[in-house]
């Protein structure tokens, strides 16, 4: 089997060469897609030395397409390459050793299969035993996946339209819909950052909860994206749909009672709404 992979910066950190090195190993070619929206500010030797750094194809956009529409890209050149498997990363993600890369080899020749994910989050909802060694899921995070090519092509790639959050779960959900298998290993193998937290004090119970922030310009597409999917696969998958609904009302919680900047937030959430009433999708 030929493996790939595709890698999505933005604004990267130097601490992205040792990501990208810690899987060079397990494909033959890694295709490194730069949205950055500043060509000043483009890292254009930030591979050089590192082991395998013959391997990578490094794609300078002169600006940020989004999630979507890179994949989509590096997919189609896989397609032309001949590739079987392309393994999506994250540019804040990395790997310890060959063991997902060896366990996942079991799967290969089995066409049923669309992703094959590093189990990033144990806590990922919608989760069922596969097999001794897998589980199936509902969604998974783009990061850590090995997606079968062949799978990419017959359901016609990623949404463009959605630009950033919720690429992945609508993936993930028409993938099923054509019947591919959705998997992720029970161990999990990823290194991963999602987000940043801080700390919050409940009053009424005195514990201290983590809560996840994003950047206030986020809030628009994790409103406008899940509304979307709301309304996309209500019938088809209602207890998705439930969750999905139940998680817009807690981040609206989120900036009522603990997020800083409000007027940010407030002003990101209701233009997602806007948007999404009027159809208006795509990058802001």
């Amino acid at each position: 089997m030929k493996i790939c992979s595709v890698t999505i910066l933005f604004n990267p950190e130097e601490s992205v060469k040792f990501n990208v090195a810690s899987y060079l190993h397990a494909v033959e070619l890694a295709y490194i897609i730069d949205n950055t929206d500043s060509l000043a500010t483009k890292n254009l030797d930030l591979f050089d030395g590192i082991k395998g750094a013959e391997k990578i194809v490094l794609i300078k956009n002169e600006t940020n397409l989004g999630i979507g529409k890179s994949l989509n890209i590096a997919f189609q050149m896989a397609v032309d390459a001949g590739f079987d498997w392309m393994l999506t990363m994250d540019q804040d993600s990395s790997f310890s050793g060959n063991a997902f890369f060896e366990l996942a080899a079991t799967k290969f020749n089995d066409n049923n299969i669309g992703i094959i994910g590093a189990s990033a989050h144990q806590n990922m909802p919608f989760k069922n035993a596969f097999d001794g060694d897998f589980n199936s899921n509902l969604f998974l995070i783009t990061s850590g996946n090995l997606v079968q090519v062949n799978a990419w092509q017959k359901v016609g790639g990623y949404n463009e339209k959605l630009f950033i959050d919720e690429v992945d779960t609508d993936f993930c959900l028409r993938l099923q819909k054509m019947k591919f298998n959705v998997l992720s290993t029970k161990e999990n193998y990823l290194e991963h950052k999602l987000g940043n937290t801080f700390n919050v004090k409940i009053q009424l119970t005195k514990k201290v909860w983590p809560i996840g922030i994003h950047a206030p310009f986020r809030m628009y597409y994790m409103t406008r994206n899940g509304l979307y999917m709301i309304k996309q696969y209500a019938f088809t998958h209602p207890k998705y749909a439930l969750y999905r609904l139940k998680s817009l009302v807690a981040k609206f919680s989120f900036i009522v009672f603990f997020y800083p900047n409000k007027s940010s937030y407030f002003k990101n959430f209701f233009s997602g709404v806007k948007d999404f009433m009027v159809s208006r999708f795509g990058r802001i």
